[in-house]
């Protein structure tokens, strides 16, 4: 369409598909805890048994939980911890949505779905977003007339 337009980013660029953890949300949550130090992960999805996300858990979730229970004796899955999965993007949305959706919700992470099947796929940070190549659409400055400015 336009020379020097920089392409517009999608949820799919940010990403982490190749590696995403992922448990079921009957799991113990000191199993989660070791597969997401062993892996150096900083999230987890949470999936059903068709691979649907019913949650998420991040490593702050994490602490916050272990610090109120400290003195507990109980054993809680996962289930007991993690968040509902409240928004959540799809590959193909512009990364721009993402960064929006964490904005006006707070949150640093957002489950990504796969639009035709539904499933979950991983998980999208705001710092992996924030750390993409500018993603601000540029037109060449002899697209617009001269003028004064202010």
């Amino acid at each position: 369409m336009f020379k020097g337009i920089t392409p517009i980013q999608y949820v799919n660029d940010a990403c982490n598909i190749q590696s995403p953890l992922s448990t079921k949300g009957n799991s113990s949550l000191a199993l989660v805890v070791f597969y997401m130090n062993f892996m150096n992960v900083q999230a987890a999805g949470i999936v059903d048994e068709q691979n649907h996300c019913i949650g998420f858990i991040t490593s702050e979730d994490l602490i916050d939980y272990i610090d109120s229970k400290l003195s507990s004796r109980q054993y809680p899955c996962i289930a007991d911890v993690m968040r509902a999965p409240n928004m959540s993007v799809y590959l193909d949305d512009p990364i721009e949505q993402a960064l929006i959706m964490m904005k006006i919700h707070k949150v640093d992470w957002l489950p990504v779905i796969d639009f035709d099947t539904q499933h979950f796929v991983g998980l999208v940070c705001r710092k992996d977003i924030e750390s993409l190549p500018t993603n601000i659409i540029a037109f060449p400055k002899e697209k617009f007339p001269r003028g004064d400015t202010a």
